[in-house]
């Protein structure tokens, strides 16, 4: 039979382990409080860790919650994360506020977001988000847009939990979301996995939302330990 000292060295081997997994792609723009003006071109940009060269990425155009998130429309496909950057032009949407980011999913299953940013129109207004807290009473803004006059029909499945990187998010996807908003999600734009997770809020991945978590029971696994 295991003694209790030698499971509970095991379990903080293994927590240790999992709380240092980061998300190979960051977003780094949008980041919190950046406002885009319709029409107008921007570079997304994140940081690359480059130990999977050959990982492509997709990245997506969200709305919605943490938990549950829309895909507005895809904004590129095969994309290698070295570039460190890839051009958006902002598109029309409704309303005029900070609850749109994007989603970065990649061949390898890294997935991450960028934090939630604003879009405005000419008269450059951006209005207050229509929710204040999500849904499981994080206070994080957050709303749903739509593509002016797009067909109905974006694509929205519950997010699953998990290491951060499917995340916010916002806020994931961060606040202004969008993980950075992390948390798990889907590999197609038909569906996401996982949950966002913001810049601003919390660290690049799913990970980060979990390590204050983990690091208290490490403490008292370790003073155990020493006895």
């Amino acid at each position: 039979m295991v003694s209790l000292k030698t499971f509970l060295s095991t379990s903080v081997a293994l927590i240790a382990a999992f709380v240092t997994v980061e998300a190979a792609v960051a977003p780094t723009y949008p980041f919190p409080g950046s406002i885009q003006n319709e029409g107008q071109a921007y570079d997304i940009t994140w940081t690359f860790d480059g130990k999977n060269p050959s990982a492509k990425y997709r990245i997506d155009f969200m709305t919605g919650s943490n938990d549950v998130q829309s895909v507005l429309s895809n904004v590129a496909t095969d994309v290698d994360p070295a570039a460190l950057k890839y051009t958006f032009v902002t598109p029309e949407v409704a309303p005029h506020a900070a609850v749109y980011f994007f989603m970065f999913t990649g061949s390898d299953g890294d997935v991450a977001w960028a934090t939630r940013f604003g879009i405005v129109g000419a008269d450059g207004k951006l209005v207050a988000e229509e929710k204040k807290t999500q849904p499981n009473g994080d206070k994080i803004p957050w709303g749903i847009g739509k593509l002016s006059g797009a067909a109905s029909g974006n694509t929205t499945a519950p997010a699953t939990p998990s290491a951060e990187i499917t995340t916010p998010p916002v806020e994931s996807p961060v606040e202004s979301p969008v993980v950075n908003e992390v948390s798990p999600p889907a590999a197609s734009s038909s569906s996401v996995s996982v949950a966002m997770v913001d810049n601003a809020e919390t660290s690049a991945n799913g990970a980060s939302m979990v390590k204050p978590v983990l690091t208290f029971a490490s403490a008292a696994i370790a003073g155990y330990l020493a006895l």
